[in-house]
């Protein structure tokens, strides 16, 4: 199966989508065998086939401990392209298999063998595994995102023709069939978490997810990986992130943000109190966030006389590329950052992983709406705007 693997979770993949957040970290090589420390697990089998294997380069197993690489094994092929190794495992664990810098294979092992079949040639042949319930479950979760992402490409076509016509109503047409193409693979994706229940590999399924959208499921299911997998760092990482999320959901109180403005002067969210606030995070970087500009704008400009305004939270790390895109999109309204990137306090606050994202709040400083992009950003505002008025 060919599968777009990701080693973080990460939340947004698509330039029409999102801009997500990505980290990774080297480590060095060891020798070819290995078990996990202290570990009494018996050993199980990693073995298979290259088809067409390329002479001379390398396969490599590398094993992951909390998104970090911490140990990597090279895998000797005999004559008729078959390899093995062994390892000793007392968790579920990651791992990758290199195949020679042509075929990369992300696998979620424990207690089962594995056989693994693949062409060393060809980057775009399909590759088998067998044996490893995780990895299998893993493959399906990545095969409902390919799915979605060939939809996705056609869109992007549909998308740069439309920018360079400068037809901005099929522009945003063309958003909501993407934020559509999401939505749907979200419900699939909790179908699927749902149907094969607990696993390290489910981790990778969360960053398909709406997940405030789903945060009863998702703070049910967090609950059910904590008590299976206790003392796993990315389990504990993401029942914390499921209750930032909780803090900041529809009905809470925004956390108050106090940064630097772009003339260098310090404001807080709280000073906006007794308006109707988008708290819109974005970037100059960010190509979907500039491409969603000219429909905040456009709601700016319908509903600022109303009470309504806009609190732009930039994530950039440039302060010069910052303000020019706020110039060059006419952002009027009020912008503040820390310029630290993705390492920004307020994102963090926020727990946004992937942008644009926005949160609507009320006078009294109450998170009323968030995710509000294209039409829907517009009927809320016509919403608020229409009650006030009877």
């Amino acid at each position: 199966m060919r599968l777009a693997l990701s080693l973080t979770c990460i939340l947004g993949v698509s330039i029409m989508m999102a801009c997500g957040e990505s980290k990774g970290q080297e480590s060095p090589s060891s020798t070819n065998e290995t078990a996990s420390p202290a570990s009494q697990a018996e050993p199980i089998s990693i073995f298979g086939t290259v088809q067409q294997p390329l002479e001379g380069t390398p396969i490599t197993l590398t094993q992951f401990e909390n998104n970090a690489q911490v140990a990597t094994f090279d895998l000797a092929l005999d004559a008729n392209g078959h390899f093995a190794h062994s390892v000793s495992l007392d968790k579920p664990t990651v791992f990758q298999l290199n195949v020679q810098n042509v075929q990369r294979i992300l696998l979620v092992l424990h207690d089962e063998d594995i056989e693994i079949t693949v062409d060393g040639q060809n980057p775009g042949a399909p590759w088998s595994t067998e044996g490893s319930s995780d990895t299998d479950y893993l493959e399906a979760i990545f095969a409902l995102n390919s799915e979605k992402q060939r939809a996705e490409g056609q869109l992007n076509e549909e998308f740069m023709a439309a920018r360079n016509a400068g037809d901005q109503q099929t522009m945003i047409d063309i958003q909501n069939r993407a934020m559509a193409l999401q939505a749907n693979l979200s419900t699939s994706m909790v179908e699927l978490m749902k149907e094969r229940g607990v696993s390290l590999a489910a981790l990778q399924g969360v960053q398909f997810v709406d997940e405030r959208a789903n945060i009863d499921f998702l703070t049910t299911f967090s609950q059910e990986m904590a008590a299976a997998l206790p003392n796993d760092p990315m389990t504990q990482a993401w029942a914390e992130r499921i209750q930032i999320i909780k803090a900041t959901s529809v009905g809470g109180l925004a956390p108050d943000l106090k940064y630097t403005t772009p003339t260098g002067e310090s404001l807080a969210l709280s000073e906006l109190r007794g308006n109707y606030v988008l708290i819109d995070f974005w970037a100059s970087w960010c190509k979907p966030c500039r491409a969603e500009n000219p429909n905040v704008v456009a709601a700016y400009e319908a509903y600022k006389d109303q009470g309504f305004t806009v609190l732009g939270v930039s994530l950039d790390q440039d302060g010069n590329k910052w303000v020019r895109a706020i110039e060059d999109d006419r952002l009027v309204w009020n912008h503040i950052s820390d310029l630290k990137g993705w390492r920004s306090d307020a994102a963090a606050t926020y727990a946004v992983t992937s942008i644009p994202a926005n949160y609507l709040v009320d006078p009294e400083g109450k998170i009323i709406a968030t995710e509000l992009r294209g039409a829907a950003l517009h009927r809320k505002l016509q919403e608020v705007f229409s009650e006030d008025k009877g």
